[in-house]
């Protein structure tokens, strides 16, 4: 069981998607942040760093921004139809 299904299970209230799901989705989403580090980490080490400032930044837009907003608002989503 991962962290987030550990943590989607023992909530008290209802969250209005699978949970097994929405932990895959949750997953996911840090395994691409975690991609993403890495090659914006990869970036960093090319000789032409400023070319690669466009991916660099998309890289930590990415981790930094998406995965976190999408899963700090699970309670105001509504599950899809």
């Amino acid at each position: 069981m991962t962290a987030a299904e550990s943590m989607l299970k023992s909530t008290p209230s209802e969250i209005g998607f699978s949970v097994d799901e929405l932990a895959a989705c949750i997953d996911a989403c840090f395994e691409c942040a975690q991609a993403c580090t890495a090659c914006a980490d990869a970036c960093l080490a090319e000789d032409m760093v400023a070319e690669m400032r466009r991916c660099i930044t998309t890289d930590l837009n990415w981790t930094f921004v998406q995965p976190r907003a999408r899963c700090s608002r699970v309670r105001r989503c509504t599950a899809p139809t």
